[in-house]
């Protein structure tokens, strides 16, 4: 099996060749930089920007490099010790890994006295008593294996200080008791403008202090733990509630501390306390109770006004009728008024007797003639309230009285 620029290449029993860590769509392939094979033969591959890759049933599979909040994605060399762990050399330094679990135990670096953090590719040896030396553009680092001791205790973190929109929370609690020491309080509450935040911890350990790391996470925000070389953790939460801040440090061998805990109580907004919605609910009773005295006095406007429109309707079918009723009468009334002033015109203008008698002739007429003429305005009346009165233009002279 050959390592190239464009992938890996080998050979089977039927000198076939076969092609691995290459793209057949693009017609492209990894940068492999080191190749090796360990005590189990097992063949590892390291790549220039892919990271580490291992050969598992005639394939090989990626194994993800993550240390802190930062991945490994090059590969120089790779090598075992007596112990069965791999050391590669990176573009972040040498790390140590356990190629049973897949995970790094360990990182160092320049400021953990290496010569450098870039190294040349396949630049690797290792010498009796599992010491190891690894070739770089600065020069070599050199170290025995077995010298090198685990540190197996990683002691708890502390919470030093929880900053909130600049400045620094004074006062906090510990079962419902004000402390001003962060460090020995189990919860703190917040106002509904303090819910960005900075909490500030340490790990006090003095042993490989450049390679420890932290772990932590805000229960009831998140579920998965983020890894950090800082620290510090900074948060900004919107909704009201308990959280759960946890906390643990990781020293330079991957040894975790236990959880460290704060509660985080943070308070509602005004406006979403319980008594505002006390407020918000007694006023929508209000308004509802306003708003329902107005409904029904416009519905009892509405029917005084639909009663009197039928009082007024029921007035003017009264009135009509008794029009009607006068009307009727007058036209009885009438036609035998006009019966009885025919005849006696025609006895006024054809009377030869006393002048006594035509005086009382003359009264008669005179009073028929008024009955008449009442019947004809009445009647005229009716014309007018059914529209049916009309306008008669005519010449005549206007007189001054």
């Amino acid at each position: 099996m050959v390592g190239t620029q464009n992938g890996l290449n080998s050979v089977d029993k039927n000198n076939k060749v076969l092609n691995y860590l290459f793209d057949k769509n693009q017609d492209a392939g990894f940068d492999v930089l080191h190749l090796y094979e360990d005590s189990n033969k097992v063949i590892w591959a390291g790549t220039k920007s892919q990271g580490l890759f291992k050969r598992v049933n005639n394939q090989f599979l990626k194994v993800p490099l993550q240390w802190a909040d930062k991945e490994i994605t090059t590969i120089h060399s790779i090598i075992e010790d007596g112990n069965g762990m791999l050391w590669m050399s990176s573009n972040q330094g040498i790390l140590k890994l356990n190629k049973d679990t897949e995970q790094i135990l360990s990182l160092n670096q320049q400021k953990d006295g290496l010569v450098g953090n870039e190294f040349s590719d396949n630049a690797v040896l290792r010498l009796p008593q599992d010491q190891l030396v690894f070739g770089s553009v600065s020069g070599i680092s050199s170290f025995n294996t077995t010298k090198i001791r685990t540190d197996n205790y990683a002691p708890d973190v502390l919470i030093t200080n929880f900053r909130t929109t600049g400045d620094d929370l004074l006062k906090f609690n510990d079962n419902n008791v004000e402390v001003e020491n962060i460090a020995f309080a189990k919860a703190l509450k917040i106002d509904h403008n303090q819910r960005n935040f900075t909490i500030e911890f340490t790990m006090p350990s003095y042993h490989n202090l450049t390679s420890k790391t932290y772990e932590y996470r805000l229960n009831g925000l998140e579920k998965e733990w983020n890894t950090t070389v800082e620290n510090k953790a900074t948060y900004a939460i919107q909704n009201a509630g308990d959280y759960n801040f946890e906390v643990r440090g990781v020293n330079g061998d991957g040894i975790k501390s236990e959880i460290t805990t704060l509660i985080i109580k943070a308070k509602p907004a005004p406006w979403y306390s319980w008594w505002a919605f006390v407020l918000y609910t007694a006023v929508f009773i209000a308004v509802a109770y306003v708003s329902l005295r107005i409904l029904k006095s416009r519905t009892r406007l509405q029917e005084e006004l639909k009663y009197e429109q039928i009082q007024l309707q029921r007035n003017r079918d009264i009135n009509e009728a008794k029009l009607q009723f006068f009307t009727n009468i007058s036209h009885e009334f009438r036609t035998p008024l006009t019966l009885i002033l025919g005849p006696l015109q025609q006895l006024l203008a054809d009377y030869k007797g006393t002048n006594k008698m035509y005086k009382k002739l003359l009264v008669i007429e005179s009073n028929g003639k008024q009955l008449l003429q009442l019947i004809n305005t009445l009647m005229d009346f009716r014309k007018l309230e059914k529209n049916q009165f009309e306008i008669h233009a005519a010449e005549g002279t206007s007189l001054s009285f």
